[in-house]
């Protein structure tokens, strides 16, 4: 059969969703709302076959890569790459990201695999390199709560490069902190300020998900105070990873065009898009 290799266009959306549906299992709710807020026609790779599109992946821009040291860097991340099952073992994926690394020259190309396992095959087959880690942990909610107050997308932005200022990290954009903001507002989370500290949360099977938790004090601290004032009995938070502390993962990934991994410790990738 003729394959295509292009660019996504418009008229493509119900073909894309088809494939995302289909490999991922999202819900059409989370898969619309992606479409509507971070998609635009041309920002996918694809290839179709007889007016199928059969395996895809997005571009999507984050931002910038800052860094006290180093001169900031567009950023952009590899994203939602599925193939259909009975399409896979052709090769036609790898082209397609190809097609995508090939195109996002220039920037500082960053992947967030949703498995360890996937983080060997994309150094093996794109040389994508460990660069991002966090802290992880699962905690009770304390004694005390502490204050908290719902802040905007551009709000939480400031407060986010004031406690990250002195970490090289993703800087995100605001139309990146506005889908975040509503992909926590769907499960009932939000963006929230508190002293010395701000976090973006969601709600998930009866906890407390901090997807990410900054702050200049406790981190297990200011966890625990967070959960209990959102009357919740159990949290689970990602932190940025520093040398005193444990459960360091692995969490993205990055070409090695500008940045030397090995002298840069423990960077901050944020949000997953989970």
């Amino acid at each position: 059969m003729q394959k295509t290799y292009r660019v996504s266009r418009s008229g493509d959306e119900t073909g894309l969703k088809h494939i995302w549906k289909t490999v991922f299992g999202d819900s059409d709710e989370y898969i619309d709302a992606f479409f509507q807020n971070m998609y635009t026609p041309g920002c996918a790779r694809l290839c179709e076959s007889n007016g199928q599109i059969v395996s895809a992946a997005y571009l999507l821009e984050l931002g910038n890569l800052v860094s006290p040291d180093i001169p900031a860097v567009p950023a952009t991340v590899l994203y939602a790459f599925a193939t259909l099952p009975e399409w896979r073992g052709a090769g036609i994926g790898g082209k397609v990201c190809n097609m995508l690394l090939r195109d996002s020259k220039g920037t500082a190309r960053t992947v967030c695999p949703a498995e360890d396992s996937l983080f060997g095959y994309y150094k093996t087959c794109y040389g994508y390199e460990h660069f991002f880690y966090v802290y992880e942990k699962q905690l009770f909610a304390a004694k005390k709560p502490i204050d908290i107050y719902r802040v905007s997308a551009s709000a939480y932005g400031e407060m986010r490069e004031k406690l990250l200022h002195d970490r090289t990290h993703i800087r995100y954009s605001g139309k990146v902190l506005r889908y975040q903001q509503l992909l926590c507002r769907n499960t009932g989370g939000d963006m929230i300020g508190f002293e010395g500290g701000c976090a973006a949360y969601e709600l998930r099977d009866g906890a407390v998900v901090l997807k990410e938790l900054l702050t200049s004090g406790s981190v297990d601290n200011a966890a625990a105070a967070v959960c209990s004032a959102l009357k919740m009995e159990r949290a689970v938070f990602r932190t940025p990873y520093t040398g005193k502390l444990g459960n360091k993962r692995p969490f993205a990934m990055v070409m090695p065009d500008y940045f030397i991994t090995a002298q840069i410790t423990a960077p901050w990738f944020g949000f997953a898009f989970d």
